[in-house]
């Protein structure tokens, strides 16, 4: 049992440590670039006024960022943006009832997706971006093979589907031909493949073929077969949390003598990495993230209860054992929504004493970064990411139940976007980087639930290109000016002039370029201008000067007369 004075030396270490763990994050955070003021706003409203388009499901594609939406009058259809303005790909299903396009996966340069139409049903689909279309119809006519499991293997797109004569199972299509890669399960009842997972020239997933229960399987686009009966006989190991580490792929599955734990299988083996909790008890694996050079996960032990775990993948024995034991004893600190950033591994968890709140780790020691809602409920974080140097994430706001947007730069978390003020909270959600920046949805209490990002609301930097440039004999001198795309979305928009030294402004005009462009802008000298720049060469030393949005930019040329 553990004294008064052991528990309070182990306390004095672990502040230390934790304040160690502190300054070494907010170093590394602070070692980022410094960018300009970072707001959220509302950035598209593809419902006008307060009913909701439920968006979900932001996918980056081609420059794009797609998403399913309800614009109010053609149902739940597949929109995109590339800078803030809403842009419907098609009206998949015409009507109120909408497609419900999901389940987006990209193969051979298209985007796949499951949508439904009166006439198809739910179907598989594809657009590149221009062209939006049927792949199959699996099941003809208009009920539904709802594909299912989506994952890329080469050119071809992978996936569960129901043809009304062999059940659900294993498909793959190249966007030109459609088949059936595996009759697992002759007969109606099918196989049921869920949790396609590729690794290198494979896809593993779980199956049951009706004879030795849904077990580990492995599928090529031409064919597919048992991997492991890892539960001998007809019983059910149900393999499931699939994620690759170390060129190997990790899960969990059970079987009667050491019950439900982490396992582990490539080309040529299928093994048990550990017996976490020992005999038939389930230890439970979950979560499992990949982090520098081990992969961490929630697991069950009688005397510790659910807490931080990890294994070090080495072969052929893997070294695994408890990385925390956050909430000391049998109770649980059950970490949560695992998310590597940089050099820290962040996520939820219970201490016992502050609720679920956000910790993280640097693989050597854990710290609790801040009890953000004191008391034993805790804020509930989730949804970690990165932008900018900061992260950012979902948490309730004070006791008050309300969930918004939360950050950490350089140390302590702090709300960043009281979004909808109050108990309820706008419930941000399906948080994604694009461009650089953070797109989400969220509920401002006005518009309903709507398309929200995170961008910085500084102008971009313009630049003048070039060191040399020409007069034509009109007297015409062409500059090229570049705005780069920026979290704004703002244009480079203002007046720019050429100035000799002593002699003051020679020519002006004024400019607009996109962000994210190069255009070209054509000044104008007067025949005064044109005399001295002919006459002098000291005078074709220029200056050019860009003002815009309240910034100024200056730039050395010379001029060259033609």
């Amino acid at each position: 049992m553990e004294t008064e004075s052991n528990a309070l030396s182990r306390r004095v270490l672990a502040i230390v440590a934790a304040a160690a763990v502190s300054l070494l994050a907010a170093m590394a955070l602070a070692s980022a670039p410094a960018t300009a003021a970072t707001k959220a706003k509302l950035a598209i409203d593809v419902n006008p006024g307060p009913s909701t388009s439920d968006p979900g499901g932001f996918f980056p594609f081609n420059g794009y960022l797609y998403f399913s939406a309800d614009d109010g009058k053609r149902g739940t259809e597949l929109w995109r943006t590339s800078n803030g303005e809403r842009q419907l790909v098609r009206n998949i299903n015409p009507g109120k009832e909408g497609s419900s396009p999901n389940r987006f996966t990209v193969a051979g340069g298209w985007m796949y997706f499951r949508a439904r139409t009166e006439a198809n049903g739910s179907e598989i689909w594809r657009t590149n971006g221009n062209t939006t279309e049927l792949v199959a119809d699996v099941l003809p006519g208009p009920d539904s093979s709802n594909p299912n499991d989506l994952v890329r293997l080469g050119d071809n797109v992978l996936f569960s589907a129901d043809d009304g004569v062999n059940g659900r199972e294993l498909w793959r299509s190249d966007g030109v031909s459609t088949a059936m890669v595996e009759d697992i399960d002759p007969g109606a009842d099918g196989s049921n493949p869920t949790g396609m997972t590729r690794l290198g020239d494979h896809v593993y997933f779980r199956a049951d073929n009706g004879l030795f229960g849904r077990e580990l399987y492995r599928a090529d686009a031409n064919s597919a077969n048992l991997w492991a009966n890892i539960a001998p006989g007809g019983a059910h190991s149900n393999p499931t949390g699939f994620t690759e580490f170390n060129g190997m792929l990790y899960f969990q599955a059970e079987n009667a003598a050491t019950g439900r734990e982490l396992y582990r299988a490539d080309t040529a083996i299928v093994q048990l990495v550990g017996d976490i909790n020992p005999g038939a008890a389930d230890s439970t694996p979950t979560q499992l993230t990949a982090f520098g050079n081990h992969l961490y996960f929630r697991a069950e032990q009688a005397g510790t209860g659910y807490e931080l775990w990890r294994t070090d993948g080495a072969t052929p024995v893997a070294s695994t054992t408890i990385f925390a034991d956050i909430n000391p004893g049998a109770a649980d600190s059950y970490p949560s929504g695992l998310a590597e950033i940089g050099q820290q591994l962040y996520f939820s968890a219970n201490d016992g004493s502050t609720g679920t709140e956000p910790w993280r780790t640097d693989g050597t020691t854990t710290q609790l970064i801040a009890d953000t809602d004191p008391g034993q409920d805790g804020s509930n974080p989730g949804d970690f990411i990165a932008r900018g140097g900061q992260v950012f994430f979902s948490a309730s706001v004070n006791g008050k139940g309300g969930y918004e947007i939360w950050t950490i730069r350089g140390g302590q978390p702090k709300l960043f976007a009281d979004i909808l003020e109050g108990s309820d909270g706008s419930d941000p959600y399906d948080l994604t980087l694009f461009r650089g920046d953070l797109w989400f949805a969220a509920d401002d209490g006005i518009h309903g639930y709507e398309v929200w990002r995170i961008a910085d609301t500084a102008p971009p930097r313009l630049r003048i290109l070039g060191k040399r440039v020409r007069m034509n004999r009109a007297g015409k001198v062409k500059l090229k000016l570049r705005c780069p795309a920026s979290g704004s979305g703002k244009k480079c928009a203002g007046k720019l002039t050429l100035k000799v030294k002593k002699k003051g402004t020679i020519a002006g005009t004024g400019f607009k370029v996109p962000a994210g462009k190069t255009r070209k802008v054509t000044l104008k000298l007067g025949n005064g201008a044109q005399r001295l720049v002919r006459r002098k060469r000291s005078a074709r030393k220029l200056v050019a000067v860009a003002t815009y949005q309240g910034k100024t930019v200056r730039k050395k040329l010379k001029l060259k007369v033609g």
